[in-house]
């Protein structure tokens, strides 16, 4: 997991350093606060992305700084902590924007388990930001892109379920936002479930939520998605990694409207709109891994993702977004592309799609020496299994030895002795191939980071 800086708020120093020792074994970055004041002075002069907080700081109550912190940063996720639990407190403060409610006495691996899912969440979140800036992705010149928006402009105000069909990578959950973001419950949660997280138990207990005790590791009450969901929209990624079973209960959840927590017998009604997607094919009106009664619930209107390469004409745009948005997140001076580099990145299959381009970009971006990304920057760090469909039999050859020889000085450490025994030429004939290449340059950087 990525390090993440994190602030503890407790008026026990005992605890707050004990916390620190916790996270800090995790390679987080800790702050520490003993009371409200101290902590707020830290949110606003600091750069944190999570707060624990007690939920009785002396004679100040946690969920008052909970309030202030979502008021300040409505970003920062919050996970209350308590020495005493008590059901009216834990959704109180889901009420009031907590991720979580942790009892201090439970397993500390139940908390670290948390600020991983929060870290995660956070991941993706970030990575469909990138996307939804700007609204580059959904601008599309694509005829077939263009009518699937047209369709989700037109059912975002309905209650109507929807499947997204798509390779990995299109932009499901991008497009789910943004129906979600068009409809009559914008102003209620969006809350995605990715299904290949999770284990099947694990699943359920993300879903339903859950008890404490009411199985073995259940240490704490777990407010569920169905329920977090409630007034907004779920959004169910990779519903065919979901169970049988997990599928059944989930089919029944929609049908009546209420579910029970696990451990727990007592109903409650639920209302959300569901948008739900999956990478696999729908053949004959099924889909592999998702039962047949399932899929005729959740697919009251099926919308199909072009995969990138079926929308060639929208690289060049999403080439210049990623550009600019990773040039300004790594702080550097890269601002242009050569005009070759374009049209080879053009030419790339991209079997993982948008998220694969933005990748691409961003370790041109990281690798880049100077402001200008060139053509032989891209045939050196995009992994091209055949040469690009314009180039002939010579220009291929030509392509894949020099990707070849970079990376056999890259494997060899950059020595030229130990590259040209392992390319079984001399040095000499090494040396006219870095010239014949444009390979000198590119090494002598290289050379230097050493």
């Amino acid at each position: 997991m990525e390090t993440y800086p994190i602030l503890v708020v407790d008026d026990l120093p005992e605890y707050r350093q004990s916390m620190e020792m916790l996270l800090e074994s995790e390679g987080h970055r800790v702050w520490l606060a003993g009371d409200i004041s101290e902590a707020m002075s830290i949110l606003e002069s600091e750069d944190v992305e999570i707060v624990l907080t007690d939920l009785l700081l002396g004679k100040e109550n946690g969920i008052q700084l909970l309030s202030r912190i979502k008021a300040l940063k409505p970003d920062v996720e919050v996970i209350v902590l308590s020495a005493f639990a008590t059901v009216e407190s834990a959704v109180e403060a889901m009420k009031k924007g907590a991720y979580s409610y942790y009892i201090k006495s439970d397993d500390p691996s139940t908390l670290l388990r948390d600020v991983d899912r929060i870290i995660e969440m956070k991941r993706l979140r970030r990575e469909n930001q990138e996307l939804r800036s700007g609204r580059v992705f959904l601008e599309s010149k694509n005829p077939a892109f263009r009518r699937l928006m047209e369709m989700a402009e037109r059912i975002a105000s309905s209650t109507i379920s929807v499947l997204i069909l798509g390779e990995s990578g299109v932009g499901k959950e991008v497009i789910a936002r943004h129906i979600h973001d068009r409809s009559l419950r914008r102003e209620g949660a969006f809350v995605p479930v990715h299904c290949q997280m999770f284990s099947k138990g694990l699943l359920e207990s993300e879903l339903f939520g859950h008890e404490r005790g009411s199985f073995t590791g259940a240490t704490s009450q777990h407010i569920g998605k169905f329920e977090r969901a409630h007034g907004g929209t779920l959004f169910l990624d990779e519903l065919g990694e979901m169970d049988e079973s997990t599928q059944v209960k989930l089919l029944r959840v929609l049908e009546d409207k209420q579910l029970s927590r696990l451990g727990s017998s007592e109903p409650k009604e639920i209302n959300f709109r569901l948008i739900s997607a999956t990478n696999s094919e729908e053949v004959e009106g099924k889909i592999q891994g998702v039962r047949e009664d399932l899929y005729y619930r959740l697919s009251g209107i099926v919308l199909r993702v072009p995969a990138l390469r079926e929308r060639a004409e929208d690289i060049p745009e999403l080439v210049r977004f990623f550009l600019y948005t990773s040039a300004e997140e790594l702080n550097k001076p890269i601002d242009k592309m050569e005009e070759e580099a374009m049209e080879l990145l053009c030419q790339y299959h991209y079997p993982g799609n948008v998220r694969e381009l933005r990748n691409i970009i961003k370790r041109l971006v990281v690798l880049s020496d100077h402001q200008l990304i060139t053509k032989d920057d891209v045939l050196l760090h995009v992994p091209f299994e055949q040469a690009p469909h314009s180039t002939g039999l010579r220009e291929a050859r030509k392509i894949f030895e020099k990707k070849h020889i970079a990376a056999q000085l890259q494997s060899q450490r950059y020595d030229l002795d130990l590259t040209a025994e392992a390319l079984g030429i001399t040095r000499r004939q090494l040396s006219n191939k870095l010239t014949e290449y444009n390979l000198r340059g590119w090494l002598h950087r290289r050379l230097e980071k050493k």
